[in-house]
């Protein structure tokens, strides 16, 4: 059942859009997103069921980018301090973000879709509560900073693609949200981050 809050979001959406009927089917794939909100947890699939296939497959279509292969931070192994993790999730990526991926792919599909309002939705009531109930707590004894970056481009990550694929649908254009939908679907799972400027192809992807 849908909250007074969730409705009014529903309504936001099928009032603006271009292609009404896109809308419901739309928001059902972003309703998970706001039930974890609520619940006041973001569970991400363990290490050892992580698909890199599938993953990879994923973001490639989704972003009309080549990925050749996946480097994995564990959320339990930031919170453990251990090194690898914490040294991927400190990095500031000098290359590409999934959300600067997501804004040279689809912005010019979003048309009349691309609206403030929805953006604000996303980003101050849905994206930042999803990102806190992750509990990316550092570790004892480091500081808080190396993991400032870390958090910004997750938060972008998960509130990016619920924008893009939400605006593509307001804007009507079917097409492009098949593409983008298994992204979304992923965000449930995974979240992927971004990539280096070292033209390897590789993604940094969040797991439990």
């Amino acid at each position: 059942m849908l909250t007074a809050k969730h409705d009014e979001f529903l309504s936001f959406l099928m009032a603006y859009a271009k292609s009404p009927k896109l809308i419901p089917p739309a928001y059902d794939m972003v309703r998970p997103f706001f039930g974890r909100a609520d619940e006041g947890s973001y569970d991400l699939v363990p290490q050892a069921m992580f698909d890199p296939i599938v993953t990879g497959r994923t973001i490639a279509v989704a972003l009309g980018v080549k990925v050749i292969r996946l480097a994995t931070v564990s959320r339990e192994g930031l919170l453990a301090g251990h090194g690898i993790d914490h040294e991927l999730a400190a990095r500031k990526f000098h290359g590409t973000s999934l959300s600067d991926r997501l804004m040279d792919r689809y912005s010019e599909e979003l048309g009349l879709g691309l609206r403030s309002a929805l953006r604000e939705i996303l980003f101050e009531r849905l994206s930042s509560r999803l990102v806190e109930h992750l509990r990316l707590m550092p570790h004892e004894g480091r500081t808080p900073d190396i993991y400032h970056a870390f958090r910004r481009q997750l938060y972008s990550s998960v509130g990016e693609t619920m924008y893009f694929y939400l605006g593509l649908a307001m804007a009507g254009n079917k097409r492009q949200m098949a593409k983008l939908a298994p992204l979304v679907e992923m965000l449930l799972k995974v979240i992927p981050v971004g990539e280096p400027a070292d033209g390897s192809f590789a993604w940094t992807v969040l797991v439990a």
